[in-house]
């Protein structure tokens, strides 16, 4: 009985996630199938379900802090819920989505990372360069709260305030690169700014010098 009740879970997991994805009416109002409602330019957006995280397709943006804190600590899978375990599959699936471009910033130089990474989520849904610019926020962050002594070192690695600094300052070049269209400089920004300021590893095979000439 308990392996039916799971295989019965576990069908109506895959039927809702092979349903087509719903068509996005920008109209002030979650319709039906909406994870949100952006709104217009008289209407307010509707984004009770995640205020301040409603994109422009109608769904929720990801939320890359809980994903990385829920990775640091793993997923009890033992949910009674349908929508419990819809949940947890697409944050594995993120979760691993996240791992990967962390592995592929430290293992290659920023001149070596694929096309996807310096495009922006809402150019394309395949842009990782938000998921990109959270990663690099939160480490930045994490690092920052275990800053100790008159010295400002880190109590658990070598980098001191300077380096954090410098890998916000080049956070600051990228969101101007954004807001002018040059995308694959934003990225060598940030890609720039989690390899030699947070990871202290040699990558010239970039420059961030400025940002983007404005």
């Amino acid at each position: 009985m308990r392996r039916l009740i799971v295989l019965m879970v576990l069908v109506l997991a895959v039927a809702v996630f092979a349903q087509p994805s719903p068509v996005c009416v920008p109209d002030g109002q979650r319709g039906n199938g909406e994870e949100c409602d952006p709104g217009t330019q008289t209407m307010p957006p509707d984004d009770s379900f995640c205020p301040g995280m409603c994109q422009p397709d109608c769904t929720c943006a990801k939320n890359v802090n809980y994903a990385l804190f829920d990775l640091a600590l793993g997923h009890n899978l033992l949910f009674s819920k349908v929508q419990d375990l819809l949940h947890v599959i697409k944050d594995l699936l993120f979760q691993l989505e996240v791992k990967t471009i962390e592995i592929q910033l430290t293992d290659f130089n920023c001149s070596s990372q694929p096309v996807s990474f310096w495009i922006p989520a809402q150019i394309d849904p395949y842009g990782k360069l938000n998921e990109i610019d959270q990663l690099i926020r939160l480490d930045i962050q994490s690092l920052e709260k275990g800053m100790a002594g008159p010295s400002g070192e880190n109590a658990f690695s070598p980098l001191t305030s300077t380096d954090l600094a410098d890998a916000r300052q080049k956070l600051d070049w990228a969101e101007t690169c954004i807001s002018v269209g040059y995308y694959r400089q934003a990225f060598y920004c940030k890609c720039l700014a989690y390899r030699v300021h947070l990871l202290e590893l040699t990558d010239t095979s970039e420059s961030c010098n400025d940002p983007c000439g404005v």
